[in-house]
């Protein structure tokens, strides 16, 4: 299996993913919709086992794997560990999980009880990744790399299937860029069905490798510091850097320079760029912390960039946090007040104002 991704493996994991990953909430968020300037469809990926998308790549990657018997070892940060445990519980493989010595003690915990043995090594997740190989190597299992198989993303790209299904056009689909897999699943599927949708991947200022390899066409090495631990990527993956070429799109050329933190645009073709945005400031509201993930805060910073358009994205809540587990996503502003949680979700999807074909509004 190599890191290749095809359309057709994209259709065929939308009816072998275990369900329960799959049709995830979406619907067009009004009030967050008003403040912004930008219909903005929201597509909520933790209302599953694990509270995250992963699951997605993970049941497809072991979907493929299928026959073989042979221990599994990666590196997680916290939810692709979920996620491989889960799959490799339900199939009755063997499965090891590194990660640093400082991950989230509760996605620790997590990954355990759904059956992996952790292994905590290293100072960060690519000291961990490290500390994977060499264990997979020297007892002869299959090293898993999130990033680097073709399975992955064709998992995670269900969800462009589910959006372009459920949603009008999208000007632009924000998309949070860790290892690669997502915005490269996503990307796959958006150019071959609705090629006129910007595919924007959104990194943080704290954690810039991926967009600084984008822009030097090979994978750059840099430091990473943001509080947003599943897309805290130091090393990147080349493979991924690779197809990400052809997956990421920029919203327009207009030929100004680029705001601090921004990457620039490739000259030629189409303008694309993949743009580090606001990590820890753009999850705060006055001086009052907001409950989003932290992979959703730049991509709700440049959500407010694009007004009078409509745009899509990924976002998850309720993501396990040191010392407790939030659950609220809260709304844009604290002054208008409204908020929508995990168990209000599951109860406004049935009920909320909808038309054949349309996403809904809530």
């Amino acid at each position: 299996m190599d890191a290749s991704i095809s359309i057709d493996r994209i259709r065929e994991a939308t009816g072998v993913i275990d369900p329960v990953f799959l049709r995830s909430p979406q619907y067009v968020w009004e009030p967050l919709s008003d403040q912004l300037g930008v219909t903005t469809v929201l597509k909520v990926e933790s209302i599953n086992p694990i509270r995250s998308f992963k699951g997605r790549g993970t049941d497809f990657l072991l979907h493929r794997l299928a026959g073989d018997r042979t221990g599994i070892v990666c590196a997680s940060a916290g939810n692709f560990g979920q996620g491989m445990a889960y799959a490799c519980r339900k199939r009755g493989r063997p499965l090891t999980v590194f990660a640093a010595r400082g991950a989230n003690r509760m996605k620790v915990d997590r990954m355990r009880a759904l059956g992996a043995r952790v292994e905590l090594q290293g100072d960060d997740f690519d000291e961990a990744k490290d500390a994977a190989k060499r264990h997979a190597a020297e007892n002869g299992e299959l090293y898993v790399e999130d990033g680097r198989l073709g399975a992955i993303a064709e998992g995670a790209g269900t969800i462009a299937v589910e959006l372009m299904q459920d949603s009008a056009p999208l000007d632009a689909v924000f998309v949070p860029l860790g290892n690669g897999s997502l915005v490269n699943g996503i990307g796959t599927w958006l150019k071959q069905v609705s090629p006129t949708t910007r595919v924007i991947a959104v990194c943080a200022d704290t954690a810039p490798s991926m967009a600084l390899s984008w822009r030097a066409h090979r994978p750059v090495v840099a430091p990473s510091s943001s509080i947003a631990d599943g897309i805290a990527v130091r090393v990147p993956v080349p493979e991924a850097v690779d197809i990400m070429a052809s997956t990421v799109d920029a919203p327009a050329g207009r030929g100004r320079r680029p705001r601090r933190g921004a990457v620039g645009r490739r000259r030629g073709r189409r303008d694309r760029e993949v743009r580090p945005r606001l990590d820890r400031e753009a999850c705060r509201d006055g001086d009052d912390r907001r409950q989003h993930d932290g992979a959703a805060a730049p991509r709700l910073a440049l959500l407010n960039r694009r007004r009078g358009r409509r745009a899509g994205g990924t976002l998850e809540v309720g993501q396990i946090v040191e010392g407790r587990q939030r659950t609220v996503l809260r709304e844009d502003v604290r002054r208008r007040g409204t908020q929508v949680g995990l168990d209000q979700a599951r109860k406004l999807s049935p009920q909320v104002e909808r038309q054949p074909g349309a996403t809904p509004r809530v």
